[in-house]
């Protein structure tokens, strides 16, 4: 019984696609692709700015990235996305790196703000105890994707 079943069960999906074509849908876009710009992008040490509060506290390390290619339309209508980059390992941003410093435990943490031409690229500790150094060389990977 349960082979007949599974037989009939296979009969009727198989009937079921059988039949005459519907109607021409409207005509569409050409199946052009998306414009796609994979940029890379290196900040090095020196070339973070501090970031401080209302009251003078130190907040976290940024440095502004010029993106031409960020358009009006990639910002409304596309997608974009930050990695790290460390060797062959990128990370997508936001990323939280777990570290450890003469026996201490502390996290970085980098962020990033985009808007049309350009973003900003942020690097914050947990302790906000990094005031004194900057983040160092660091590699960016930026993808954006527009409206096709």
């Amino acid at each position: 019984m349960k082979k007949f079943l599974i037989i009939l069960g296979v009969a009727l999906l198989a009937a079921s696609c059988i039949g005459p074509q519907g109607p021409q849908g409207i005509p569409g876009r050409d199946g052009d692709s998306a414009p796609t710009f994979i940029l890379h992008y290196t900040v090095y040490g020196g070339d973070w700015r501090k970031q401080y509060d209302d009251n003078g506290n130190f907040l976290f390390w940024y440095n502004d990235i010029p993106i031409p290619e960020l358009s009006r339309n990639i910002f409304e209508n596309g997608y974009f996305l930050a990695y790290v980059r460390s060797g062959d390992v990128q990370e997508l941003i936001q990323t939280i790196i777990y570290n450890e410093t003469d026996g201490q435990l502390w996290e970085g943490k980098y962020a990033c703000e985009f808007y049309v031409g350009g973003a900003t690229v942020m690097y914050q500790e947990n302790d906000f105890a990094n005031e004194n150094y900057d983040p160092g060389t660091v590699e960016f990977r930026i993808v954006l994707v527009g409206e096709r």
